[in-house]
């Protein structure tokens, strides 16, 4: 049976949430590490930028890097898909 969730604790249109997620951060990394009993795989999110201390040219690159890494933890094969989208100012 297929579940469709947003990978975010607020619904994004007719996709579901994730129901909670844990954070740690520390500059230039963000880790989210999203949290639902719906879902038989675990879902993390890696975030960070070129950050390179001591070069501005080559930190200031306007980029953000998404890495997402999906874990099963059961005997069963799961199939995911996944899917980006970033709303442009």
């Amino acid at each position: 049976m297929p579940i469709t969730k947003a990978l975010q604790t607020e619904a994004a249109g007719a996709f579901k949430p994730m129901q909670a997620l844990k954070f740690e951060g520390e500059y230039p990394f963000a880790k989210y590490n999203f949290e639902d009993k719906e879902l038989p795989v675990d879902v993390s999110l890696n975030v960070f930028n070129p950050f390179t201390p001591m070069d501005l040219k080559n930190s200031s690159i306007p980029c953000a890097i998404y890495q997402v890494t999906v874990t099963n933890n059961n005997a069963h094969s799961v199939t995911v898909d996944i899917l980006s989208s970033q709303k442009m100012h």
